[in-house]
């Protein structure tokens, strides 16, 4: 086994595995937000029948589940700045000349 693939194993059972399952379940989460985000149905729905699918919606606790998905949507947000910066910095340079 490599130095790497020890490394990582070490650092994985460092994790509790229910700790590892949210992971899982949020990394789910991010993928369905972007890959719905983009497509004129409602990301914030398929994120919230997830969420019940999965259990991570909890009914007695809504405001965890909109904190949960306004993170999502700020780094799906972050995300879309970041690989179109150099378009916005141009459009923003441009209307400056």
């Amino acid at each position: 086994m490599t130095a790497l693939a020890t490394s990582r194993n070490f650092a994985l059972q460092k994790i509790p595995p229910d700790a590892r399952m949210q992971l899982l379940l949020v990394i789910l989460l991010g993928l369905i937000q972007g890959l719905t985000e983009f497509i004129p149905i409602s990301s914030t729905a398929h994120m919230t029948i997830y969420g019940h699918l999965s259990g991570m919606l909890d009914p007695n606790r809504p405001e965890q589940w909109t904190a949960i998905i306004a993170v999502v949507q700020l780094g799906t947000l972050l995300a879309v700045l970041a690989y179109f910066a150099r378009d916005i910095c141009a459009i923003g340079s441009d209307m400056i000349r």
